[in-house]
């Protein structure tokens, strides 16, 4: 990433925490260095937790995904994934669960042009269900590891907002 121009930052690889929380400081830092028009990629490892309050699907990677995808509405130029390493990601205890989600500035708002409303699935734990709508999960399949939840923020300040969309 350092020779493409991106700075690499490692926030550590057992951040723990409530996954909306964690999403809502990791976009700050996002936005952060969009705003000072430095070009990074934000790396980060560890085990998230979900309180859960609705009825919904997802795991606590998904559930981070849809919180960031929240806090970054409309941010032109930052693209985040977050999976676990094993390939399935709460849900249902299945192999075809999905790992996690990939997200970007335009997620909540490719959501809202369909109908849904992103802050709605969050309050009803259903992560799962608002990536399905946009074919945004990750399913990589059962991997048999599980090393640990991985999270990856890209932030470009040199793209350009998408036009005719």
């Amino acid at each position: 990433m350092k020779a493409a121009g991106y700075e690499c930052v490692f926030l550590g690889a057992n951040v723990e925490g409530e996954a909306r929380a964690v999403a809502a400081a990791h976009a700050a830092k996002a936005r952060e260095f969009h705003a000072a028009r430095r070009r990074a990629v934000i790396l980060s490892g560890g085990e998230l937790t979900v309180t859960i309050r609705g009825k919904g699907r997802g795991g606590p990677n998904q559930e981070y995904a849809l919180a960031l995808a929240i806090t970054l509405e409309g941010a032109h130029g930052i693209a985040a994934l977050a999976g676990d390493t094993d390939g399935t990601d709460g849900g249902q205890g299945s192999a075809d669960d999905p790992a996690g989600a990939a997200v970007d500035g335009e997620t909540a708002l490719r959501a809202r042009k369909l109908g849904l409303d992103p802050a709605a699935f969050l309050a009803d734990n259903n992560s799962t269900g608002f990536f399905e709508r946009l074919g945004d999960l990750l399913r990589p399949g059962p991997t048999f590891t599980n090393v640990n939840d991985f999270r990856a923020i890209l932030v470009d300040s040199q793209t350009e907002p998408a036009r005719n969309r």
